[in-house]
């Protein structure tokens, strides 16, 4: 009896290698205050050889039992991208037992697979981490 489901086959690749990552960050720290700095940092990071998903083609599957289409997925690095941004922290030591940390963090996400690359999981993945975050954190000792 053949099921009607497609099932997916992870195979192995000899020809998988590690990503590679180049980052570049500036920044800049001066204290206003003996109570209060700032920091300032820009950072790019250029990311080659990411990991990506590929399918081949679907082939039937007889054994094991029960038979079955099956969907071969294996790992590849055909994806690159680059991330980049900026923080502003500041730090302010109100009293001897009160502290105030704030940051704001600007990050852009860009994300993109080979052109014979059949991967549909890399690239979404842009929107999956903010573009702009604030904190505020206070500590009491």
């Amino acid at each position: 009896m053949f099921n009607k489901s497609i099932f997916l086959k992870n195979l192995g690749n000899h020809n998988f290698g590690t990503e590679d990552l180049i980052a570049y960050e500036l920044g800049y720290r001066f204290r206003i205050r003996p109570s209060f700095l700032i920091d300032i940092t820009g950072f790019y990071n250029d990311y080659d050889n990411l990991i990506t998903a590929e399918s081949a083609s679907i082939f039937f599957e007889s054994a094991p039992q029960p038979s079955k289409l099956v969907l071969p997925i294996f790992f590849e690095n055909k994806g690159f991208g680059e991330t980049y941004g900026a923080e502003l922290t500041g730090k302010w030591n109100m009293t001897d037992w009160w502290r105030l940390n704030a940051s704001f963090t600007w990050l852009e996400v860009q994300l993109h697979v080979d052109n014979s690359s059949s991967d549909t999981f890399l690239q979404p993945l842009e929107g999956t981490s903010p573009e702009f975050q604030f904190q505020l954190r206070s500590y009491i000792d």
